[in-house]
């Protein structure tokens, strides 16, 4: 909503995910200025369980060193 009118509309998977889905899509999108499909498109991760999931578009060497941080990491 903008002005008391819709802009858009969005939906994430379920589950775990969807509160973590729907805030770092419109973190990218509003605090960032990243285009929609840009910012429906950008990699993406997700904690549950003590296991640090990332997408596969996420580069290695952030893998790496989140890795190497502590994180379990898949």
């Amino acid at each position: 909503m903008k002005d008391d009118h819709a802009v858009m509309r969005f939906g994430v998977m379920g589950g775990h995910y969807q509160a973590c889905g729907y805030a770092n899509f419109l973190a990218n999108a509003l605090d960032r200025g990243i285009d929609i499909q840009a910012a429906a498109e950008a990699p993406r991760s997700f904690a549950f369980d003590g296991l640090l999931e990332l997408e596969a578009t996420i580069p290695e060497m952030i893998k790496d060193d989140l890795s190497a941080r502590g994180h379990r990491v898949k």
